[in-house]
């Protein structure tokens, strides 16, 4: 089951309850037809999450409710990617408020464990730089990289491969009680090709419980590269 939060409709606010530490309970109406003709309302519904009151522009369509799916992954703490290729929206849960505020302190010590001195490194220091394991949504990256590399860099001009020495390992969360599946060290290896041929050039991220912690540079750019 996607939805990892309980859901009910409370008649007194007339607001739709989202509670982020409980379950879905599956108890209401399910639309079990496609409506070949309908008229979409819009409207605006409040929305209580974990007792905060937030407004949610949506549409009714005969009398069922539809939101983004991208506002909703939002106040419940998904990631909301779209894969052009594949023509596929996926869905992520994050840590977000998960990891508790002494693992986030360490995690500038743990990047120290991979630290080597033979090669030219770059430890981000700030928590700030967050990527979703297998996500592939390299937004913040490519921010920082144009920031503080290289301000051409373009993560499209790269292809990027993805993997952990770990494996998926499931994190008891805390503040929720729930069950997470997160790489708590996820390797992306950003490298530049020519046609079908595999560069030298490019950069090795480490990503330590979702922050990018890490950068190699794997090689520099040289002029025989095009």
């Amino acid at each position: 089951m996607l939805i990892d939060f309980d859901v009910e409709w409370d008649a007194g606010t007339r607001a739709i309850k989202l509670d982020l530490s409980g379950k879905y309970n599956n108890s209401t109406d399910q639309v079990d037809k496609v409506l070949k003709k309908a008229t979409a309302v819009p409207i605006k519904q409040n929305i209580i999450v974990n007792e905060v009151k937030l407004t949610l522009s949506g549409y009714n369509i005969n009398g069922y409710h539809y939101f983004s799916v991208r506002d909703i992954a939002e106040i419940a703490d998904f990631e909301c990617t779209w894969d052009k290729d594949k023509n596929t929206m996926s869905l992520h849960k994050v840590l977000k408020g998960n990891i508790s505020q002494e693992d986030i302190n360490n995690l500038n010590e743990l990047a120290k464990e991979y630290i080597d001195d033979r090669r030219k490194q770059i430890v981000i220091n700030d928590n700030d730089i967050r990527y979703v394991a297998k996500s592939k949504n390299y937004d913040e990256i490519e921010s920082y990289f144009k920031n503080n590399i290289n301000r051409d860099f373009n993560i499209n001009d790269f292809v990027v491969e993805e993997y952990s020495p770990l494996g998926d390992v499931v994190i008891d969360t805390t503040d929720t009680g729930n069950n997470v599946i997160q790489l708590p060290l996820n390797m992306l290896d950003i490298r530049y090709y020519v046609g079908e041929y595999r560069s030298s050039y490019g950069y090795h991220v480490t990503v330590i419980h979702g922050y990018a912690k890490l950068i190699d540079y794997l090689d520099e750019w040289n002029n025989d590269l095009h």
